[in-house]
């Protein structure tokens, strides 16, 4: 008896022509679901053209594209709808690289489609018609969870381009025309935002975790940041929910992955999930009272202390060390 082939749909989230989040390896994809997959790639965003012209992907088959730079492709609803044009095709999986973003996409697909939705899974495989997946739960224990397919699922993959291939690409192009979404947020005000570096291009990050307390005391971590050129601040996940900074200064598995030249650490302490994302910064600085949490393991220099009572004073050093320097 023939088998089936399967339907998968990958999608790729490109930023000003650059790739996004974790990406996939076609041939690892093929290999899970046992070779028996009819493979078709999305690229959703900005400047998409200018990553498929330099990336010269590997991938003989339909690469779909919808590209607009005026859209806010963070925005969940919108990414979704753009996805769902391409809901003539039946897909049996959809498959989404872990991001809130990408979360909130797949619940509206989910939803849209009546399909099920799998989230921050670590791996899956395929096995007698069920695809297995596996991510891990608290305690660093592993869930195993089966389905009959039909479902999409948000992948904690790796970080690394798609396959390329140098003597060009041989796949076929198709370009779709973005949805227009109503627009479903007001603008309430405009202020102008402090002037940070981008998160992936910043040589120094005040991270801020819990311990910062409250939305009020960002501004001190703002405060310390500006002392540095090339800077930003960074968040936690908690400090991201609690909506003390927005979502894009996340950094760890469900955020962004740094390695800045410092990652100055204010009251964080340090999820297997948070590691992930700035483990491999060159110069790592833990401020926090306790002097055993988790990222002291990783940490170059420890300051067992109050953020509150040590980062003024550090503040007021640098800046009265800064002066001198100026008068000299």
């Amino acid at each position: 008896m023939r088998q089936k082939f399967l339907e998968v749909l990958i999608v790729f989230n490109v930023e000003d022509g650059q790739l996004l989040h974790g990406n996939l390896n076609f041939y690892e994809i093929k290999n899970k679901f046992k070779n028996r997959v009819n493979l078709q790639l999305l690229f959703c965003g900005s400047n998409v053209s200018k990553y498929l012209d330099n990336s010269h992907l590997d991938f003989y088959g339909d690469v779909s594209v919808i590209e607009d730079d005026s859209l806010p492709w963070n925005n969940p609803y919108i990414l979704a709808q753009n996805i769902s044009s391409l809901g003539e095709k039946n897909f049996d999986v959809v498959i989404l690289p872990h991001s809130i973003t990408n979360c909130g996409a797949a619940a509206f697909l989910a939803a849209q489609f009546s399909m099920e939705c799998f989230t921050a899974i670590n791996d899956f495989y395929f096995d007698d018609e069920t695809l297995v997946l596996e991510r891990e739960v608290f305690g660093g224990f592993t869930e195993r969870i089966l389905c009959k397919l039909n479902c999409i699922i948000t992948w904690l993959c790796s970080h690394s381009e798609p396959c390329n291939n140098l003597n060009g690409a041989k796949y076929n192009l198709i370009k779709k025309s973005p949805v227009e979404c109503e627009d479903l947020c007001s603008v309430i005000s405009v202020e102008k935002a402090q002037s940070f570096s981008r998160l992936s291009e910043a040589n120094v990050l005040i991270a801020v975790g819990r311990g910062i307390g409250s939305l009020e005391n960002i501004e001190l971590a703002q405060e310390l940041a500006l002392l540095f050129d090339n800077s930003s601040i960074a968040a936690s996940r908690p400090v991201c929910d609690n909506r003390w900074l927005p979502y894009k200064y996340q950094v760890g598995v469900t955020g962004k992955t740094v390695s800045p030249a410092l990652y100055f650490s204010l009251g964080i302490s340090g999820s297997s999930q948070h590691l992930s994302g700035m483990k491999n910064s060159r110069c790592i600085v833990s401020v926090n009272k306790d002097r055993y949490a988790a990222i002291s393991s990783i940490a170059d220099y420890i300051v067992e202390d109050d953020i509150f009572v040590f980062i003024p004073a550090f503040i007021h050093k640098v800046k009265e060390k800064k002066k001198i320097l100026r008068s000299r």
